[in-house]
């Protein structure tokens, strides 16, 4: 999604499958480092089925929170039947918005909190409710009919600065509130041809989506107070620039995807087309209330962005796999895709109309038409060797990629381009000891081009911008293991190293002499290790199946920015649970 992608609840799941590395050619855009596959369960026209899940918690110095989730399959005739997942999800805050006052630096005003003060204000309650209708129309052919409808409310922020206050403290000065409701249809129709199964998946989604959030502290530093608030000559006295930021958009996304598939000993192959279409309307308003007190509504904007965005793609695809001995098989994958963005709309100062400096009761004209446009292809090409009935080794070139779009106001530039990743990796896996010990293994190398980065950085705009940064290479290795101790202890292990560096100089600003990123540095938010170790014990207690795990997780330490001027260390963390 643009802005911020759906939060969906998980829950009534058949499996979920893990796809490493690029994964362009069959799912094409956003698919540079893999893909997660969520598969639901399915209607079931046999049997009647149902359960659900009670969950409570308690969080330390913090509220408590409470869960219930359920199913039910329901078969309505020998070839039909209908599922029916809900859910209800209530999370306790532990963030407390303490007593504060902020004083502005130019006009020396000074504002309290009194009515924004809460213990535990960080809360969030989330319902929805999924139904899937499966008919068989005949031997070959099933249609799945489903609706998904979700609504989320949340209060208040979920980071603090801890040296700024206590832990889990903040001072706000205006409202922190989220509402995000949303509905999604799709239909899978699928068929045997004989020669080939047919596919058509489709789906569509609306979206709407309110937040509001305290801006305050943006108005310390830069233009708020000499250019709007304290603008003397022609507002009168200062008053308060502090800042109430809002949204609302308003989303619809549709898809559309057509493929054959045919298996055989020797040969299998897929093709397919596949088309999107995504509309984001997007009004963004950062107000100050005391700039222009009883006017109409629209007259307390100091910024405003109003416009709507449109993505589309259109793509053509297919990957044949052929077996050239019992244990030698070769894929090649291709993907062709032609998208659009575009950008209309407004952005700017409200009240600042072109020639007078003074109050304006409408919007001021359009200042947005924005346009890109892209066409590229990407490929895949991977060998596969079985060195026994438990091992196989493989080696894959694979390509990646992300669209292209269109940034909200003129900076670095209105649009910016695709980003590329060519993969090359050396890998195997093995089941051993009759099944008891998985041991799989991997190194690769990736080639990044054109690298898409959101940044923000108040020089060259008020908003937050995408970039194309230039090149970048990663380099590493992987490994994970599980081994079945007993017939009740499974034993786990995963572990990565990743070596990711910008190969060229970024300069943000063309004119500048001095780069904002240089040749070797590491990109931000790629921690060099990280590994996994788990340990779980299954047995039976009261006649129910029942079990004990442990887990442990580290991070290792890591950049949060590309830009030197701003980036920190991270530090290094562990995650210990047990359960």
């Amino acid at each position: 999604a643009i802005g911020f992608n759906l939060d969906v609840h998980v829950y009534d799941i058949e499996r979920i499958e893990v796809l490493m590395g690029p994964q362009g050619t069959l799912y094409g855009a956003a698919s540079q480092a893999g893909n997660l596959r969520i598969i639901t369960n399915k209607p079931d026209p046999e049997a009647f089925d149902a359960g659900f899940d009670l969950t409570a918690e308690t969080i330390s110095g913090g509220d408590n929170g409470y869960m219930a989730e359920g199913f039910v399959n329901l078969p309505l005739t020998d070839s039909a039947a209908l599922r029916l997942t809900a859910w209800w999800d209530d999370d306790g805050g532990y963030i407390d918005a303490v007593p504060d006052t902020i004083t502005y630096p130019l006009s020396g005003i000074t504002r309290s909190n009194e009515g924004y003060v809460e213990d535990n204000f960080n809360t969030s309650e989330k319902q929805g409710l999924r139904a899937a209708l499966l008919v068989n129309l005949g031997d070959s052919w099933t249609a799945t009919a489903s609706a998904m409808y979700q609504e989320l409310d949340a209060e208040g922020v979920w980071d603090h600065d801890p040296e700024e206050f206590d832990d889990f403290e903040v001072d706000r000065f205006y409202e922190d509130r989220q509402e995000d409701e949303w509905t999604q249809f799709a239909l899978t129709v699928e068929g045997d041809l004989g020669f080939a199964d047919l596919t058509y998946a489709g789906s569509y989604l609306d979206r709407d989506f309110d937040t509001y959030n305290d801006y305050s502290h943006y108005s310390i530093d830069g233009y708020v107070e000499p250019y709007y608030t304290c603008y003397v000559s022609y507002f009168g006295p200062c008053v308060d620039p502090s800042i109430q930021y809002s949204n609302h958009s308003e989303m619809t996304y549709q898809t559309h995807e057509l493929r054959l598939a045919s298996a055989g000993e020797k040969v299998e192959w897929i093709v397919g087309t596949f088309y999107s279409d995504q509309e984001t309307a997007f009004d963004s308003r950062w107000s100050i209330p005391t700039i222009n007190p009883g006017a109409a509504v629209e007259d307390d904007l100091y910024f405003q962005t109003d416009q709507v965005r449109e993505d589309s793609e259109v793509s053509v695809f297919g990957e044949l796999t052929y077996r050239f001995t019992e244990s030698l098989a070769g894929t090649v994958g291709y993907r062709y895709f032609d998208g659009e963005t575009t950008l209309d709309g407004f952005v700017g100062t409200v009240f600042w109309p072109n020639c007078c400096y003074v109050f304006s009761d409408t919007r001021p004209p359009d200042n947005v038409d924005s346009k890109a446009t892209y066409d590229d292809s990407t490929m895949k090409v991977s060998l596969s060797y079985d060195l026994s009935e438990d091992v196989m080794v493989y080696a894959t070139y694979a390509e990646g990629y992300r669209p292209g779009g269109a940034n909200r106001s003129p900076g670095v530039g209105e649009t910016y381009d695709p980003d590329f990743l060519d993969s090359y990796e050396l890998g195997f896996k093995s089941t051993l000891l009759d099944g008891r010990w998985r041991l799989n293994g991997a190194v690769y190398f990736m080639d990044w081009d054109d690298i898409q980065l959101g940044f923000f950085n108040p020089d060259i705009s008020l908003l937050g911008l995408v970039d194309n940064v230039g090149t970048a290479e990663s380099k590493g290795v992987e490994l994970d293991t599980t081994f079945l101790a007993t017939d009740n202890l499974e034993l786990s292990l995963a572990y990565s190293y990743n070596q990711a560096e910008l190969t060229e100089d970024y300069y943000a600003n063309e004119n500048s002499n001095t780069p904002d990123a240089v040749d070797g540095q590491d990109l931000p938010f790629t921690p060099d290790n990280k590994y996994t170790a788990t340990a779980r014990y299954s047995f039976e207690m009261f006649q129910l199946p029942s079990s004990v795990q442990v887990n442990y997780a580290y991070t290792d330490e890591m950049y949060n920015d590309l830009f030197l001027s701003n980036r920190e260390k991270m530090d290094d963390y562990g995650l210990l649970s047990a359960s």
